[in-house]
């Protein structure tokens, strides 16, 4: 068994998938975090690019792969890497990236954090926010009263709380099925 150097220990102690990468995003190294993220060990990754890696739509468009097609123009993860490449960090930047899982495609919304590491390589860190993103997009609801939880712990109507968030004003009526019911409630305490 060999043994570590403390850098290399360090390195594999930080909880985010954290990867060494050159100004083309091909990855040099990786700590621990970003092996499990990758469901592998370092091996079949090194010398590839993050996007192949990641498994990208976009790596897939053109046979030379990740950083080729027209749309990797406007990756995050590239722009990044190009920054700090030229003295700039980036912290925690949000982006959403199509990967493949099989035969269908899914968005992974992710944070990018990227520093200066060595002549021409690049600490690039990637948090996967999606399943919290997912979280965040959850709005609780009053079963009973149809009230809707804001952050503060205040309770406003769906109307108020839809008019603020995004300036939508609703307007009353009744569904055929909802309209039927008052009609036989009112019937009921008619007689």
């Amino acid at each position: 068994m060999s043994k570590q150097s403390p850098a290399s220990i360090s390195f594999d102690a930080i909880p985010v998938p954290t990867f060494i990468v050159d100004d083309d995003v091909r990855i040099a190294s990786m700590n621990q975090a970003a092996r499990t993220f990758l469901g592998g060990h370092e091996e079949p990754f090194r010398d590839r690019r993050g996007g192949e890696v990641l498994n990208c739509i976009r790596a897939k468009q053109t046979p030379e792969g990740c950083g080729s097609a027209t749309s990797c123009e406007s990756c995050l993860i590239r722009a990044s890497v190009r920054k700090t490449v030229g003295g700039a960090s980036v912290t925690r930047s949000r982006t959403v990236v199509q990967v493949t899982e099989g035969d269908s495609v899914a968005e992974m919304e992710l944070l990018i954090t990227t520093s200066p590491y060595s002549e021409g390589q690049v600490v690039l860190m990637i948090e996967d926010i999606t399943e919290v993103a997912a979280l965040r997009a959850l709005v609780p609801i009053c079963m009973d009263c149809k009230k809707i939880r804001k952050d503060d712990n205040f309770w406003d109507s769906i109307e108020e709380y839809l008019a603020q968030k995004i300036g939508v004003d609703l307007s009353h009526g009744l569904c055929p099925t909802c309209f039927e019911k008052r009609v036989h409630e009112a019937n009921d305490t008619e007689t």
